[in-house]
């Protein structure tokens, strides 16, 4: 089993928490930090996605992918990256902007969007 954290900055923040159907605006950040156990004081890797100008990737809600070491430093895989665009391209991601909000909030949150 592996435990997530996910932060995203201030410009994509309403979009992750307060819209119903959610449009994330060009700028947006997201960082899925993925840890081996609750308690993980590191991650294994990162997963980030960035918010691109539209027409940068129109099957995949003009995202920018990227993942990176558990340290932060070696970007290993940046751009249009087929693996994250065909899970992110499917239902109920596509109807939330290609994200999946589920890790980011609380129970409560969700179901008030509901």
């Amino acid at each position: 089993m592996k435990f997530v954290t996910v932060y995203v900055n201030r410009l994509g923040k309403p979009a992750m928490t307060e819209q119903k159907s959610p449009v994330f605006p060009v700028g947006a950040v997201i960082v899925k930090e993925k840890l081996s156990s609750r308690d993980s004081k590191s991650p294994e890797l990162m997963t980030v996605m960035v918010k691109r100008e539209k027409g940068y990737n129109p099957d995949a809600g003009d995202w920018e992918y990227s993942v990176i070491d558990g340290a932060g430093k070696k970007v290993v895989e940046q751009g249009k990256i087929q693996q994250c665009i065909s899970c992110h391209d499917e239902s109920p991601a596509r109807q939330s902007d290609h994200v999946f909000r589920q890790y980011y909030m609380s129970v409560k949150q969700a179901a008030a969007l509901k």
